[in-house]
């Protein structure tokens, strides 16, 4: 797995976050977890959502008003991340979705870990 980039908080197992990866067919992937914190259990549900290159016609059923509104940015700006040449752009395009909506909407079948199966996965060591 090769992690460009990473999403949300800076301990994102425990506090909720994730990765954004890049597949050797050149697409990109943002794997998210809502974190340690956020659940009773010990299974960490990771969601994997594909970034899209046109992330809000992909997503044709949101409500890009009320994404706009409730992420705090005009619409023109929210369409305009939605078809960045960045990644990063339509990553947080995607998230803003997954704000609103919640991540659940756009994987249902999330993937189930322990924390020590995610931090192997992310390659990372918690504290």
């Amino acid at each position: 797995m090769k992690i460009i980039d990473t999403i949300g908080d800076v301990n994102p197992i425990e506090h909720g976050g994730g990765v954004v990866v890049a597949s050797d067919e050149g697409g990109y992937t943002i794997e998210y977890t809502a974190g340690t914190e956020a659940t009773d259990g010990e299974v960490l549900d990771v969601f994997q959502v594909n970034v899209e290159a046109h992330v809000f016609d992909y997503h044709d059923w949101v409500d890009v008003t009320a994404i706009a509104n409730f992420e705090g940015v005009s619409e023109d700006e929210l369409l305009a991340l939605g078809v960045s040449p960045h990644v990063m752009g339509r990553v947080a395009a995607t998230q803003a979705i997954a704000s609103y909506c919640g991540w659940f909407e756009l994987d249902q079948y999330p993937l189930q870990v322990t924390e020590a199966e995610l931090e192997d996965r992310w390659e990372t060591e918690e504290d």
